[in-house]
């Protein structure tokens, strides 16, 4: 075990270190920025990346966390938490993600000193605090709910430009001949940055599946495994017209989407690149929003850097440094180009540095020709009952983050059944609590749909057949 564990770190020292030399030769070729325009791009990415954790902080129902971060959720992670894990079932940890009101605390101080970093007041000592804040909001978050990768990129540059303005301000102390050098490099090592997790998507769908990514009833099990969207939500008839496309069109957009994410390092050094890449991408997220109901807003609104980056190109067209990426910035293109490399080969997602290989697991489900769909049965004291789907109970309740507990996905994996009851019992006693006697829920049951592709496309889906599972009782 312990040669495997060196040869694949060897591998990944290896892989990086050919990564980081085609960059920094790539920067022969790169248009690099005026000392000005440097210091546009840093400021609006600044304000960007401020700006989208912020606000996914700040739109995160935190205080109810507070129902299930509690003890019994030991096994209730979407990533593997890293060195959180270590901290997170100290004394301290759990009485801070149990306490709604110390919740409430820690999302209202992070989202303040973001708002310092946006505005860029005292950056040495804001962006470290800022970082080690949203650290543990990020790890709360994940660790009791489905949270994918959303906010990890944001992090990721948060931790660039904290490297880049220290890095900037020794230069302006120590060597003042460096600075504009320094600015310019800047901007390339942050387009790096922006460019990693696009590069790593593409490596990771390649290394789990291969060229079986490609396959039409792979691509299509993405699209039609909503199986806790919404039926009365619009993405859902989105999702069922797609039910009916050609194979050959998943063979495009399959490709379209790998082609799209491994060009994307080409905004290093094409300005048309930072205008034409950065609209395909936003227009691939807003797919993935209209068909499966994940909105990446934070990767969204961070492609709007580079786009900016290409208007000042148009601008003012500087002449090319010929100084060599200095060997600071050469170390950090080291450091973010490793960890994701190493999570890659030991095919591991790690928080907070995602390997993007989250959703690329293979799938058969559409061989054969089944759509499964799981939703909500509700038994009230007044004596009457009603089916809802999973968001439309999430939105009475007030609570829209589940906990990793699957409970719900497959009438045959129930793996984390005592966590799913556990959470349904804190869910529901919190609805009771604003409702009258008669209007309290008294019995949850599961209800697994499994409906053929046909007869959703010719007919209206009965949605009270279907296996159940008592998960709650008063």
């Amino acid at each position: 075990m312990y040669v495997s564990d060196v040869f694949l770190l060897l591998a990944s020292v290896c892989f990086t270190v050919l990564l980081v030399f085609i960059i920094t030769k790539l920067q022969k070729f790169s248009l690099l920025y005026t000392v000005e325009q440097s210091k546009k791009l840093l400021v609006l990415a600044r304000v960007v990346v401020a700006g989208v954790a912020g606000w996914l902080v700040l739109t995160t129902p935190f205080v109810t966390s507070s129902l299930y971060l509690a003890t019994g959720f030991s096994a209730s992670f979407y990533t593997d938490m890293g060195p959180l894990a270590r901290v997170l079932f100290t004394p301290f940890l759990q009485g801070l993600t149990a306490n709604a009101l110390l919740l409430g605390l820690l999302q209202a101080a992070t989202v303040g000193v973001l708002f310092l970093v946006a505005i860029g007041y005292r950056l040495r000592t804001t962006l470290p605090i800022t970082i080690g804040l949203y650290f543990l909001v990020l790890g709360t978050m994940l660790k009791a709910s489905l949270g994918g990768h959303l906010g990890l990129q944001s992090f990721f540059l948060l931790l660039t430009l904290w490297g880049i303005y220290e890095i900037i301000c020794y230069h302006q102390r120590y060597k003042k001949d460096m600075v504009s050098v320094t600015y310019m490099q800047a901007i390339y090592v942050l387009f790096v940055a922006i460019a990693i997790p696009y590069t790593f998507a593409v490596v990771n769908k390649l290394k789990i599946l291969g060229l079986g990514w490609f396959a039409p009833e792979n691509i299509r099990s993405y699209l039609h495994i909503n199986e806790y969207l919404g039926y009365e939500y619009w993405q859902w008839p989105l999702s069922l017209w797609s039910t009916t496309w050609p194979n050959e069109l998943f063979y495009i957009a399959g490709a379209g989407v790998v082609l799209v994410q491994l060009l994307y390092p080409l905004i290093l050094v094409s300005s048309r690149a930072r205008l034409v890449l950065p609209i395909l991408i936003i227009l691939k997220h807003l797919a993935i929003y209209s068909f499966m109901g994940f909105l990446f807003y934070d990767l969204i609104l961070i492609q709007l850097v580079v786009v900016y980056g290409h208007y000042l190109g148009q601008v003012a067209v500087p002449a090319v440094s010929k100084k060599r990426l200095q060997p600071v910035f050469v170390c950090m293109l080291v450091v973010l180009i490793f960890i994701p490399t190493y999570l890659t080969v030991i095919d591991k997602t790690w928080f907070p540095f995602t390997n993007w290989g989250v959703y690329y697991q293979p799938s058969s489900r559409m061989a054969t020709d089944l759509f499964p769909y799981t939703s909500l049965d509700l038994m009230y004291a007044n004596g009457t009952q009603e089916q809802v789907s999973i968001p439309e109970f999430q939105r009475r309740t007030g609570i829209y983050r589940y906990p990793r507990s699957r409970c719900y996905w497959r009438p045959g994996v129930l793996s984390n059944f005592a966590d799913c009851q556990l959470y349904f019992q804190r869910v529901v006693r919190v609805f009771n609590h604003t409702k009258q006697p008669d209007d309290h829920i008294t019995e949850v049951q599961l209800r697994f749909h499994e409906w053929t592709v046909s007869e959703l496309q010719t007919q209206k889906p009965n949605m009270f057949i279907g296996d159940t599972v008592l998960i709650y009782q008063k």
